[in-house]
């Protein structure tokens, strides 16, 4: 228990900041997409599903896996107080970031309408990704800002962060639909505008140090070739995330892709409440150096997520009744796949804690096989299952890789921990 004695005070005023800014945040956005949904029909909403996964996968394709190690390791140094290191690795994360939101920027550019035609089915879909290439950088920049608060363990800066972003986009939403028109292109165009204002904003007020310190490569070396396993497990995550609505869209329609975006978005609600303790676990697991502190983390973990996975598990009989109301009768098919859809997800409560101390015991690779194995057997098997079950057939995959996950990690963290432990200490030790 010493590692919840320890951090106690601190983590609960940490956790209601992060879960008031993620529950304002992801309530606000879950309402904005209702909305959105709403306005555009199951077979449109399709389309902005389609936008708005290509968007999320720019971020992380952008991001080159930057975003876990940059915290891991930041935190392990602000913690210690070695501030010109901290500057450093933010300095240069940035301009890392910058040169490949260069790079995807152009392809993006150049190769529009051929992912429109090709990929989309639709070459009317061509501005609209044109737009969304523009947007991810603003909404990369963006969450390089996420980053810096996670990492100075700033929560309450990071909360009003994302309030303002929510409030913004939702605002902006009921203007254009009561004044306007709200269609496919500017609600596209939301998405991506408010990031680049807020990043801009953010720049003047923080210590610019962070992005224009004078620091070589190579002094980070080590870090780095951590990182590398990052950026496979991220691309592999966003396959994960998101393969399912383009083989819905190749197999089946844009109304398929509709009605299951609608249930996945609702699903993961549920997630709110540990997703908001695993963002303030990262920097706090990573400046952690004993290993019966990784250790109590790891039953404490098992313990008490596991408890809430069961609490959680009677929303599946009540949320229904909230998706009518939100996105109206068209989406009344959601709701069994939302249904089925929560039991999967809502094991992402267990799994990402206990991805957080794989990175911290230095063995990023596992949680890379892990994910390289889950998409192999999606691209093998999700085809087959659409064919035989239509949407529930993603269901069914997505349940099937999550447990995978969840007893990989459980296994490997027990391996670890308490079977082949001789050195664990010294993997501990700050890089």
């Amino acid at each position: 228990m010493k590692f919840i004695k320890s951090f106690k005070y601190k983590i609960s005023k940490d956790f209601a900041y992060t879960l008031l800014g993620n529950i304002f945040y992801a309530g606000i956005n879950f309402i904005s997409l209702a909305l959105i949904a709403r306005f555009l029909g199951p077979y449109q909403f399709g389309d902005f599903s389609l936008l708005y996964a290509i968007l999320s996968m720019i971020v992380i394709i952008i991001d080159f896996g930057m975003g876990v190690s940059v915290v891991k390791f930041s935190s392990e140094f602000y913690s210690q107080k070695k501030f010109e290191e901290f500057r450093g690795l933010f300095s240069i994360s940035f301009k890392i970031k910058l040169y490949i939101s260069i790079l995807v920027f152009i392809i993006g550019i150049v190769s529009s309408q051929l992912i429109s035609t090709v990929i989309l089915n639709n070459a009317n879909l061509t501005i609209p990704l044109i737009l969304v290439f523009i947007g991810g950088i603003g909404l990369s920049l963006f969450d390089f800002m996420k980053l810096y608060f996670q990492s100075k363990q700033e929560f309450g800066k990071y909360s009003l962060y994302l309030i303002i972003s929510a409030s913004l986009q939702f605002i902006l939403i009921i203007l254009i639909s009561n004044f306007f028109f709200l269609n496919l292109l500017n609600s596209i165009f939301i998405f991506c505008l408010i990031p680049f204002i807020l990043f801009f904003v953010m720049l003047v007020l923080i210590d610019k140090s962070i992005i224009f310190s004078n620091v070589k490569a190579q002094n980070y070396k080590k870090i780095l070739n951590f990182n590398i396993y990052i950026i496979i497990s991220s691309l592999c995550a966003m396959l994960y995330n998101r393969i399912d609505l383009f083989f819905l869209n190749s197999l089946l329609s844009n109304n398929s892709v509709g009605l299951y975006s609608a249930a996945y978005q609702t699903a993961i609600m549920i997630t709110l409440l540990t997703n908001s303790i695993s963002f303030i676990l990262l920097p706090k697991i990573s400046s952690l150096l004993k290993p019966k502190e990784i250790r109590d983390a790891y039953k404490n973990i098992l313990k008490y997520f596991s408890l809430v996975y069961l609490i959680i598990i009677p929303i599946a009989f009540i949320t229904p009744f909230l998706m009518i109301f939100l996105y109206g009768i068209e989406y009344s098919q959601s709701i069994s796949i939302f249904q089925i859809l929560i039991f999967s997800i809502g094991l992402s409560i267990i799994i990402n804690p206990l991805s957080i101390l794989i990175y911290k015991v230095n063995k990023p690779y596992i949680i890379t096989i892990t994910l390289l194995c889950e998409i192999i057997f999606i691209i093998l098997f999700e085809p087959l299952f659409i064919h035989l079950f239509y949407e529930y057939g993603v269901v069914y995959i997505n349940i099937i890789t999550h447990v995978i996950a969840l007893t990989v990690n459980i296994a490997y963290l027990y391996y670890r921990l308490y079977i082949n432990d001789s050195d664990l200490e010294e993997s501990l030790k700050l890089i």
